[in-house]
C-alpha cells in the first residue's frame, strides 16, 4: 500500500522524487534501444544482488573482494522487439565488465556443409567455465560422472594450468539434416591451444569411460560402443592441432579434423548471406537456423509415423488428424530463417536477432516442446 501511495504521489506531483530517466545506468542503456517497438523491457538488479549479498555474508559464505556473481556484475539489463514487415527483431543490452577478451573468428563456418540447418559459434571463458572438471563433486544426479571426470583428470596428474591451456575460447555447434537422412547429424568443436595437452586431457576422460583409442588424419579418436535400437551411433571424439570435435559417428567427425570440401557450403547459401546482413558483425556469438529446412525435415520424419500412429490407434484422430496437416509449401514459405549476434560496445553486451521468430523465441519454444 506504501509502495502504491509513493506512485501516486509522484504520478499527482506531490512528491519531487528523481526520475528513473535521471538514472545514468538507464539513459546508457536506452541509447541501445531503438526509438520505436512493440515492448521494452528495463532490469536494475543492484538491488537484488546487494541483498543476495547480503544473505552470502550472514551465512559465512562471502566471495573474494575481487570476484562477483553474474547478477553482481550486470549493472543493468534492456530489451526491446520491433516488428519490421514481415519479421521480428529483438534487441538485447546487458551493461556490465567484458568477460573475455577474445573477439569471435568463426574458423569453422567454411566446414559447414550447405545441408546445415544450424550454426552457432561463441566466445566462452574457458578458463572459468571449465574449472569444475578438477572440484569435488557435490551432491545431486550429476555427482558421480562430474566425481568420475574429476578422478580420471587427477590420476592422469592433469592439472587446472594445463585444462587452462589446453583450449581456446571459441566454441561452434552445426547441425546438418541431409533430405536422405532420418535425423540430423551434429558436431560441436571446442577451439584448441596446445594439442599436448588436449589430447592428454580427452584420453584420460575417454578411457576411464571405455571409450576406444585410434589414430588417424593426425588426430587422435576415441570412440563409444555402439548404442540405438533403431538408429545406431557412436559417438566420437577427436583431438587435432586445431580442434577437438565431437559428433555422433565417425564419419561426421573425420568430415571436419580433414577439412574435407564442402563444395558449394553454408557460407555460399543466398539465404545465409541474406540473414547474415540483417545483424551487426558479432563479436562475441553468432546463430543462424533454417527454419524452412528444418521445418521440411520434420515434417518428413514425422508425417509418415503419425499417419501410422492413426491407423493403429483411430482415437488418436480425436486430437490429432493428420491427413488434414497442410502439405509442407504451405508453412514452410512463411519460415525465413533466423540469425542472431553479439558485440560488447559502450560497456555492455548488446546482441539483435531477427526472423520469422527471434532466436530467444525459438529456445523458449523448443524448451517448452521439450518438457511436453
Amino acid at each position: 500500500m506504501e509502495d502504491l501511495k509513493a506512485l501516486l504521489d509522484r504520478v499527482d506531483g506531490r512528491t519531487k522524487t528523481p526520475a528513473l530517466d535521471s538514472d545514468a545506468n538507464f539513459r546508457a542503456a536506452m541509447k541501445q534501444m531503438p526509438a520505436d517497438y512493440a515492448w521494452m523491457f528495463y532490469l536494475q538488479p543492484k538491488q537484488l544482488a546487494q541483498k543476495l549479498a547480503t544473505l552470502r555474508a550472514q551465512s559465512g559464505r562471502s566471495l573474494p573482494p575481487d570476484q562477483q556473481t553474474m547478477i553482481e556484475r550486470i549493472q543493468s539489463f534492456s530489451h526491446a522487439m520491433v516488428f519490421e514487415g514481415g519479421k521480428i527483431r529483438d534487441i538485447g543490452f546487458a551493461a556490465m565488465p567484458r568477460v573475455a577478451e577474445n573477439k569471435l573468428e568463426r574458423t569453422t563456418l567454411a566446414l559447414a556443409s550447405a545441408d546445415t540447418l544450424l550454426y552457432s559459434a561463441f566466445i566462452v571463458n574457458m578458463q572459468q567455465q571449465f574449472e569444475w572438471a578438477l572440484e569435488p563433486a557435490g551432491a545431486g544426479s550429476m555427482a558421480a560422472p562430474l566425481q568420475l571426470i574429476s578422478n580420471a583428470l587427477s590420476s592422469a596428474g592433469v592439472t587446472k594450468e594445463d585444462w587452462k591451456a589446453a583450449f581456446g575460447d571459441e566454441i561452434s555447434l552445426m547441425a546438418a539434416w541431409p533430405a536422405s537422412a532420418k535425423l540430423p547429424n551434429a558436431i560441436l568443436t571446442v577451439a584448441v591451444r596446445d594439442s599436448g595437452r588436449a589430447r592428454r586431457i580427452a584420453g584420460a576422460i575417454a578411457s576411464s569411460s571405455g571409450w576406444q583409442k585410434s589414430s588417424r588424419n593426425n588426430a587422435e579418436y576415441y570412440t563409444a560402443p555402439t548404442s540405438g535400437v533403431l538408429i545406431a551411433v557412436s559417438p566420437t571424439v577427436a583431438v587435432s592441432d586445431r580442434l577437438l570435435v565431437l559428433g555422433l559417428d565417425p564419419a561426421s567427425v573425420d568430415r571436419i579434423v580433414t577439412h574435407a570440401p564442402v563444395g558449394n557450403g553454408l557460407s555460399g547459401s543466398e539465404n545465409f548471406r541474406a540473414a547474415s546482413k540483417l545483424v551487426p558483425e558479432p563479436q562475441q556469438m553468432f546463430a543462424y537456423i533454417d527454419l524452412a529446412t528444418l521445418y521440411s525435415r520434420l515434417d518428413t520424419t514425422l508425417r509418415p509415423i503419425l499417419q501410422m500412429s492413426a491407423a493403429f490407434v483411430p482415437s488418436l484422430s480425436e486430437r490429432l488428424d493428420p491427413n488434414k496437416l497442410p502439405p509442407t509449401e504451405v508453412i514452410t514459405k512463411h519460415l525465413s530463417p533466423v540469425v542472431a549476434s553479439q558485440s560488447y560496445v559502450d560497456g555492455g553486451y548488446r546482441s539483435e536477432s531477427a526472423g520469422t521468430i527471434t532466436i530467444g523465441q525459438a529456445a523458449i519454444a523448443a524448451g517448452r516442446l521439450t518438457l511436453e
